[in-house]
């Protein structure tokens, strides 16, 4: 059925440098392997992975879910798990791996205060079963977030931007060959060797206007008061001069002062050709991985490089006795793509219009009858009477329609049951408040005390005053379960229930 050796023995990767050992139930064993092995190694937002395409020996052969471990002259490089197998006609199968943050790739929410991102990563590991290594601590703690239906991957990105942001240190989580670790960046420096042409096969070299590059910023900015627009502009005539106009454009409610040095900060960072790099058939480094810091000396077209680069991507490929590698890099010559530019400037009224859906229309339309502007009528106290009567309930998403337990959602949902505000088969999480009839978005200064509050995997009810008593929630923090908080200032979206100054029930 199966090929001889004999014949494939030229194609078979050379076992003298590179070894592959497999691991099941039945115990360990060595796939016969063909061609290369692909390992790639981001530097974040996904897991590094193994490729290899193997002799098909049948059933006894290589299975999904099986261990799999890479050797290197002797040493061991990669650790992983089997995910994908691909069978071909011509009796081989192409396996796909990957190691161990794989499973940082699956949903759950969490909650937590004062942590740091390493303390974070430590939890989160003991509680799937993932093996760690050496966890640099990340020192500056987090006040506090809700993670609601999230990957973990996206709680801990969150988390190591955050720490970035206030300390201005970086780091890296990758597997080590079956440990998860967690360093600084400034750990990952490669001494040796320097990067220069005598070791690259080739540099692929691109510079474009055609993305991210802008010469003029312009920023409509609108009174909130006044409901006056005033434009603000910022370019520079040297580069509109040779590109033409390549303009960024948005709308804002914030401050106007405020408005001008940002659009001039903003005009400095996106006032420049993008370039971009990936170095090809580098000689094989090791310990080069996305989060390295590798020293390179090149002349591309008059821009000069000497000095270290951040490694993006890093893929290994071992082939015929020989380990190359090609990188994505970059320093402050070559960055990578930018994130978040349609959200440099906030917009209350946009936001509250995008947001609203049908809701929105209302909004403008929407009256309060009987009561006068800041008062609390009898809906509005019998919605904050009904959250009251929940105080001291356990904070819990899976129990949370049962007696005695409430998350921040289901607490919001039964004071509205419960006060005539809507129907007994009500369901609300906090995805399904966005184009909701019975919430209508309004602006901050709005606020009165039974609206909603929001922020993205979170919400609460809005009591007011400036004691300890401003919202009413459900939370783990400053205890656990239902509770008065001070945490008003945390949320970015505000919504009116329906009805709630009218006469009742909202179908």
């Amino acid at each position: 059925m199966f090929k001889e050796l004999s014949d494939i023995d030229k194609t078979l990767l050379d076992t003298e440098r590179f070894e592959i050992i497999g691991k099941n139930r039945d115990g360990l064993y060595k796939p016969l392997v063909l061609d290369e092995v692909t390992v790639t190694m981001p530097r974040a937002e996904s897991p590094s992975s193994m490729e290899f395409t193997a002799m098909d020996a049948g059933e006894e052969d290589i299975q999904l879910g099986d261990q799999i471990r890479f050797r290197l002259d002797g040493k061991n490089f990669w650790y992983g798990y089997v995910f994908k197998i691909e069978y071909t006609k011509n009796e081989t199968m192409k396996v796909k791996c990957y190691d161990q943050t794989r499973y940082l790739k699956f949903k759950d929410t969490i909650v937590y205060k004062d942590k740091t991102y390493s303390d974070l990563l430590k939890s989160i590991c003991r509680d799937r079963g993932i093996v760690t290594g050496k966890i640099t601590d990340t020192k500056y703690k987090i006040p506090g977030r809700v993670e609601e239906e999230k990957e973990y991957w996206e709680m801990l990105e969150s988390a190591a931007k955050t720490t970035t942001a206030y300390t201005g240190e970086m780091f890296v989580l990758y597997d080590n060959a079956g440990k998860l670790s967690l360093q600084n960046v400034k750990e990952l420096k490669l001494p040796r060797p320097v990067i220069h042409r005598k070791l690259l096969e080739d540099v692929s070299y691109t510079e474009s206007i055609d993305d991210e590059t802008y010469n003029r910023i312009k920023i409509d900015v609108k009174d909130k008061d006044s409901q006056k627009i005033v434009p603000v502009v910022a370019e520079d005539a040297k580069t509109i001069e040779r590109w033409g106009v390549l303009q960024y454009y948005a709308q804002t409610t914030e401050p106007l002062a405020q408005v001008r040095e940002k659009a001039k900060s903003l005009l400095k960072i996106l006032n420049k050709s993008k370039r971009t790099i990936k170095l090809q058939r580098v000689f094989g480094i090791p310990e080069c991985r996305g989060g390295s810091l590798i020293p390179v000396i090149l002349d591309l077209r008059g821009v000069e490089i000497n000095g270290y680069m951040l490694c993006e991507s890093v893929k290994h490929t071992f082939k015929m006795g020989q380990h190359t590698m090609e990188i994505d890099a970059y320093n402050r010559d070559f960055l990578p793509q930018m994130d978040g530019l349609d959200k440099v400037f906030k917009n209350e009224d946009k936001e509250a219009g995008a947001i609203g859906g049908e809701a929105g229309g209302a909004a403008g339309t929407a009256s309060v009858a009987g009561e006068s502007s800041g008062g609390v009528g009898n809906g509005r106290a019998r919605l904050l009477a009904c959250a009251c009567s929940h105080l001291g309930e356990k904070y819990s998403q899976a129990r949370r329609n049962q007696r005695g337990y409430k998350d921040c959602s289901s607490l919001v949902k039964w004071s509205m049951i419960e006060s005539g505000f809507a129907p007994k088969n009500f369901e609300l999480n906090t995805r399904m408040v966005h184009g909701n009839r019975h919430f209508i978005p309004i602006a901050r200064n709005q606020l009165r005390p039974g609206d909603v509050l929001w922020h993205q995997g979170h919400m609460a009810l809005y009591v007011g005053g400036k004691t300890g008593k401003q919202t009413i929630e459900s939370t783990v923090y400053p205890k656990n379960g239902v509770q008065y908080t001070q945490n008003a200032n945390w949320y970015t979206h505000c919504f009116r229930i329906a009805g709630i100054d009218g006469k009742g029930l909202t179908r």
